[in-house]
C-alpha cells in the first residue's frame, strides 16, 4: 500500500506498539514458561519491533525500488531508534532480566479502572514509552498500580538491583504528565543557577529561589553548576537536593525505566594458579615454603608402623604360598597334541 504523498497512511510507531503488545506474550503472560523462555520471548519481540520500525524491511522488491532509506523509521520511532537492537547481547540486557525475574511475577495482580485498561497500558508503558515512543503514555489512573507493583517487589532478593522506587517516590515521579523521560534527572538543565521541573518549566534560583518547582510537578533536573539530583529531599515530596559530584549520594534511576537498556556483565570461569596462603613464603615472593615444621612428639605416632608392615607382609606371603597350584607332569600324549596344534594350526609354540 502506497503511504501517499504526504505519508498519511503510513501507521504511528504507536500503533506497531500496540499490535505488537497484543500479538506476544507480554509482561501479563511471561510468567508460565521458564526463564530462558521468557528471555527468548522478549528478545524476540523486541528484535521483530526494531525490524518493523523500518517501512523499507517490509517492502517488497518485486513491486519496484523501495521509496524509503535504510535510516528512515516510522514517525514516533525516533527516540526508541536510537538504541539499537542486538540479538547477541538483547540476552543481556538489564531490563529484559528485570522483566523475567521480577516483574512477571507481580503484573497480573495489576487491576483495570473503570476508565483504563491499566494491565494493556502498564504492559505498552513499560516496554515501550519509558523509550519515549511518542504517543505511548502511561495512564493517570494507571500510575497508582504501577508504583504499587514497584513498590510491592523492590525489597525482594531478585528485584533489588533493579532500584525500582517505592510508591511515595514513584508518586512524585509524576510520570503521567511528566514532560520528559521517567528519569530526567540523570541531565542537569545545562545552565547554572537553573532548575528544571517536571512539566517543562525552567526557573531561576537566584530570582524565584530553590521552591520555584513545588507548583510545576517538582525538580526534574538540576542547575549545571550542582547538577547531582540527590536522593535525599530538601523539601516537600518532590524537591530533591541538588548539589555537587561527591556531595550526596546520587538519585537511582530504575533499570525498569531507564531509556538505555544497560547490559549485564559477561561472566567467565577461572582456574586460579594461585598456591594458597599457607604454603607461600614468608616473604610474600610466592614460591613454596617447604620449612614444614611438624608437631613435637610426632614420632611417637610412628613406633607402631614397622611392626604392623612387616605383620602384613608376612601374611600375605603364607597366603601366596598355601594357594601355590599344584603342577602336573606332561604326558607323552600331552606332547603329542601340543606338537600337531603346533604344526598345524601354530597355536602353541614348544621347544
Amino acid at each position: 500500500m502506497s503511504p501517499g504523498k504526504t505519508q498519511q497512511r503510513l501507521p504511528q510507531c504507536s500503533r506497531l506498539v500496540t499490535s505488537t503488545v497484543a500479538s506476544s506474550p507480554t509482561l501479563m503472560q511471561c510468567n508460565s514458561g521458564s526463564r530462558r523462555s521468557c528471555i527468548d520471548n522478549f528478545c524476540a519481540m523486541y528484535g521483530a519491533f526494531h525490524w518493523r520500525i523500518q517501512p523499507h524491511n517490509l517492502f517488497d522488491a518485486d513491486y519496484g525500488s523501495s521509496p524509503y532509506t535504510q535510516d528512515f523509521v516510522l514517525p514516533g520511532c525516533e527516540a526508541i531508534a536510537q538504541y539499537p537492537f542486538s540479538e547477541e547481547e538483547c540476552s543481556r540486557r538489564r531490563d529484559v532480566h528485570g522483566f523475567c525475574d521480577c516483574i512477571c511475577s507481580a503484573m497480573p495482580t495489576v487491576a483495570n479502572t473503570e476508565l483504563a485498561n491499566c494491565k494493556t497500558n502498564i504492559d505498552e508503558y513499560l516496554l515501550f514509552g519509558r523509550m519515549a515512543v511518542d504517543g505511548v503514555k502511561l495512564y493517570q489512573d494507571c500510575a497508582p498500580e504501577l508504583c504499587r507493583i514497584f513498590d510491592l517487589q523492590r525489597a525482594a532478593p531478585q528485584c533489588v538491583d533493579l532500584m525500582m522506587p517505592s510508591r511515595k517516590e514513584c508518586s512524585a515521579m509524576h510520570l503521567p504528565s511528566s514532560a520528559f523521560l521517567p528519569c530526567p534527572w540523570v541531565q542537569d538543565s545545562g545552565e547554572d543557577k537553573v532548575l528544571e521541573c517536571l512539566d517543562g518549566t525552567r526557573c531561576n534560583i537566584n530570582v524565584e529561589g530553590w521552591a520555584c518547582c513545588t507548583t510545576h510537578r517538582g525538580r526534574a533536573r538540576c542547575p549545571r553548576d550542582t547538577p547531582v539530583m540527590c536522593a535525599t529531599l530538601c523539601g516537600g515530596s518532590t524537591e530533591y537536593c541538588c548539589k555537587a559530584p561527591g556531595e550526596c549520594t546520587p538519585r537511582p534511576c530504575s533499570t525498569l525505566l531507564n531509556a538505555t537498556p544497560g547490559l549485564l556483565p559477561i561472566t567467565t570461569t577461572s582456574t586460579s594458579t594461585v598456591l594458597p596462603p599457607a604454603i607461600l613464603r614468608e616473604d610474600g615472593s610466592g614460591g613454596p615454603n617447604l620449612n614444614i615444621k611438624l608437631p613435637k612428639g610426632f614420632w611417637v605416632v610412628l613406633l607402631p608402623l614397622p611392626p604392623l608392615a612387616l605383620g602384613i607382609l608376612a601374611l600375605y606371603l603364607w597366603n601366596r604360598y598355601r594357594s601355590r597350584p599344584v603342577v602336573a607332569e606332561e604326558s607323552e600324549a600331552d606332547v603329542k597334541i601340543v606338537s600337531e596344534y603346533d604344526k598345524f594350526w601354530g597355536f602353541f609354540h614348544c621347544a
